[in-house]
């Protein structure tokens, strides 16, 4: 059955795999644990911001980005995003709000997975999974954040440490 859920991964049907790695994140307790481990590594870095140039247009934009890193919500992000190292992708969509004339993110909603699926023909192009279609839709301008993260080279789906795991949760 897990080398079918595998298969079933690699072609494009993501569903079943993405529900086992988080079943696994939640009854293997070193797996949850090395998971941990890492997402406190990056909570524990910190962000820097620096100007392109000395022109007055790049610093104002490398200001308003550092006012964007030092809100609650950016750190909860970050956080959302590590799920990728698990499954080998994360996704947050952002939520705008207006503040003294400007759009800006006011915070960021973690989306299950499962909601997304890659292109069939490179397998890396993460897009909006859709019934009925192959290769789900295009992700929306400025909607969303990604994490893909090079654990492992080759497409995304096969990168999580989830896919490794699989194998050493089912003899245990």
């Amino acid at each position: 059955k897990l080398a079918s859920v595998l298969q079933q991964c690699i072609r494009g049907d993501t569903r079943a795999y993405l529900t086992l790695a988080e079943e696994m994140e939640e009854r293997d307790l070193h797996y949850a644990g090395v998971l941990g481990l890492r997402r406190r590594a990056i909570a524990g870095v910190k962000v820097s911001v620096e100007e392109e140039s000395e022109q007055r247009t790049d610093k104002k934009i490398a200001d308003a980005v550092r006012d964007l890193i030092k809100e609650p919500a950016f750190g909860a992000m970050v956080e959302a995003l590590q799920d990728a190292t698990g499954k080998g992708y994360s996704v947050v969509e952002i939520e705008w709000g207006e503040r003294d004339g400007l759009w800006r993110p006011h915070g960021y909603t973690w989306r299950d997975p499962k909601y997304f699926t890659f292109d069939h023909v490179s397998r890396s192009t993460l897009r909006l999974a859709e019934i009925g279609t192959i290769d789900g839709l295009d992700m929306p301008p400025a909607r969303f954040i990604s994490h893909v993260p090079t654990l492992k080279t080759g497409i995304p789906i096969r990168a999580g440490l989830a896919r490794t795991v699989a194998w050493g949760f089912l003899f245990k």
